[in-house]
């Protein structure tokens, strides 16, 4: 299992976001999109296999349920709000990523089941 620690050492904090990753012109798009503020937001890369992958010293690496709760968890802004996953796939399965992740977080979560394009994020509003 990848160590969370690379996660906290390259995380952007907004007021009620975090971008898990590194920053490429996707993410940097993403991130200008509208925050809604009973929301906590997390912007990150994602596979089709519905698994974040953040990008890490310019490799994109598979996350886990706990490691990404226990990120969001570190958060300064995180204070127990709903969350929304800017992140492609995630929502994809009944009993996928985002769904694991609002049991073990106890808290409603918010994803997509496909391609999210950052171009478009205005739709999410």
């Amino acid at each position: 299992m990848t160590p969370i620690t690379p996660l906290h050492a390259i995380a952007t904090n907004f007021a009620n976001r975090v971008v898990c990753g590194e920053e490429d012109k996707d993410i940097k798009i993403a991130e200008d999109a509208k925050p809604q503020p009973w929301f906590f937001d997390v912007i990150c890369h994602g596979n089709k296999s519905g698994i974040p992958t953040p990008l890490i010293n310019g490799q994109y690496v598979e996350i886990t349920v706990e490691q990404l709760a226990a990120f969001i968890e570190a958060q300064p802004g995180y204070h127990h709000q709903p969350v929304r996953l800017l992140i492609c796939w995630v929502g994809k399965y009944p009993n996928g990523f985002a769904q694991q992740l609002a049991r073990k977080l106890r808290v409603p979560v918010l994803a997509a089941p496909g391609l999210i394009r950052a171009d478009w994020l205005e739709c999410l509003e």
